[in-house]
């Protein structure tokens, strides 16, 4: 639960600020729920030029791509989505200002370009070696709440930080994308994040907030059943193992010892092998369940952090 709370308190302090000074919240950043989690899946490319990636035949859609732009180089890339629909971008890197009498860069400028939309924005940087951008879905800050494609820079939407591109797309739930073309004169690195159709779908028009809450909600119900289910068996295990034990056990012995008289036809040997052995059975059975009892009450104080 402490962990819990210190992501929260994380989310709180820098992520909200960071999406509400934004014009544009990314949205699939999150799989959709915990079982969609499990099915995600991270291709990595390493010193490429060239990529091409499209899992259309395993019914798989891409959530979000990671990539690199080497420092003077543009990285031109080509988002397919919906029904064979396209739209192309690129991003550079480029150093504007030196160390005086060095060739050590201390001022880069970055341009992001999608569908013919072009932003620049200058970094400090120290070692610019290369620009980390993204592309992916987003949504509009506003009552519009436009859906669509953000190619971005890794820090948009921190301090002054708007290098960001939109390409507004109706009805995005079905028209994510599916494949993705990428290219460069120099080697990049690119990661594709991938999942299954109906969970890309489910996330497109979320925010990264949403999707917390989304994360919170089902963890609330998962807490309240189980809560509900150790409730219920608590019940019964107090009724079956304490309320009534006494009768059950009289119960018990009056049947097997009825059961054991009438097979054992007169003969007080194989009376008593039989009533002996059912007895022996029952204790078993009720240390078992006291076992199964106490492991499941062990596992829910682990659980909770009672």
């Amino acid at each position: 639960m402490k962990n819990l709370f210190v992501v929260l308190i994380l989310v709180a302090v820098f992520l909200v600020p960071a999406v509400s000074a934004s014009e544009y919240s990314q949205t699939n950043v999150l799989p959709a729920g915990v079982f969609e989690a499990l099915s995600q899946k991270v291709v990595e490319f390493k010193g490429v030029t060239n990529l091409s990636y499209n899992e259309v035949s395993d019914n798989k859609r891409v959530s979000l791509v990671q990539f690199t732009v080497p420092a003077g180089e543009r990285v031109d890339i080509t988002i397919y989505y919906g029904s064979n629909k396209s739209v192309t971008g690129w991003s550079e890197n480029h150093a504007v200002e030196w160390i005086p009498f060095t060739n050590i860069p201390i001022r880069t400028e970055s341009t992001i370009s999608l569908n013919g939309v072009t932003k620049t924005y200058d970094f400090l940087d120290q070692q610019p070696y290369y620009d980390f951008n993204f592309a992916g879905y987003a949504k509009s800050n506003n009552e519009s709440e436009l859906t669509g494609f953000l190619i971005y820079s890794g820090g948009y939407g921190t301090f002054d930080n708007d290098l960001a591109v939109f390409y507004p797309v109706d009805n995005i739930a079905v028209n994510t994308i599916y494949q993705v073309d990428m290219s460069c004169p120099d080697s990049f690195d690119a990661w594709i994040t991938t999942n299954t159709a109906a969970a890309v779908a489910a996330a497109s028009s979320k925010s990264v907030i949403d999707q917390a809450w989304d994360f919170i909600n089902f963890a609330l119900d998962i807490g309240s059943f189980m809560l509900g289910l150790f409730q219920t068996l608590f019940y019964w295990a107090k009724f079956l193992l304490w309320d009534n034990l006494l009768m059950e056990i009289a119960l018990y012995i009056s049947l097997t010892m009825a059961f054991a008289a009438r097979n054992s036809r007169g003969n007080m040997e194989k009376f008593f092998r039989q009533f002996f052995s059912d007895q022996k059975k029952m204790f078993e059975f009720m240390i078992g369940m006291w076992n199964t009892f106490v492991t499941l009450v062990s596992n829910m104080r682990g659980i909770f952090r009672i």
